[in-house]
């Protein structure tokens, strides 16, 4: 697939089995962010073979010519776009150095709440820092989320 920055690319996750586990158990394991990433990030340099994936602190992938991008999941509760060492208990929120780094690079945000259907979609850091300026979206505004970038893409 060709990379469109605010197009919702829509995926269904074909295999994704472990032995004898039971399917629903393998989905709900799937929708936990700290495990999906690790698949994730793989399958997203399968589907955009422009990206090139990368073992950086701050970004998972590059792209030539182009800011470096983060991916981040919007799991059952959010989706931050916040640096990892500002986000878990007892770590701070920096807005300077959050607003830094959300400016110098983009995103590409995968819902997986329905898995194995995935909702994919590349932002521009400045573009999502404007609309959500502490870098959250939180389930409540899920939907909301989804239905405004739809609707650029149609």
């Amino acid at each position: 697939m060709q990379i469109q920055f605010n197009k919702v690319y829509n995926y269904e996750v074909k295999d994704y089995g472990f032995d004898d586990l039971d399917n629903d158990l393998v989905i709900d394991i799937f929708k936990d962010g700290r495990v999906f990433s690790h698949f994730s990030e793989r399958l997203l340099n399968k589907l955009f073979p422009e990206l090139t994936r990368v073992d950086k602190i701050g970004y998972d992938f590059t792209r030539e010519g182009y800011p470096n991008l983060d991916a981040k999941t919007f799991t059952r509760k959010k989706v931050e776009i916040c640096p990892s060492n500002m986000l878990g208990q007892g770590r701070v929120f920096d807005q300077e150095k959050f607003e830094r780094t959300v400016l110098s690079q983009d995103y590409i945000i995968t819902d997986n709440t329905a898995f194995p259907h995935l909702k994919i979609v590349f932002v521009h850091g400045k573009a999502f820092i404007e609309q959500y300026p502490k870098g959250k979206v939180t389930n409540p505004n899920r939907k909301q989320f989804w239905e405004k970038y739809e609707e650029i893409s149609t």
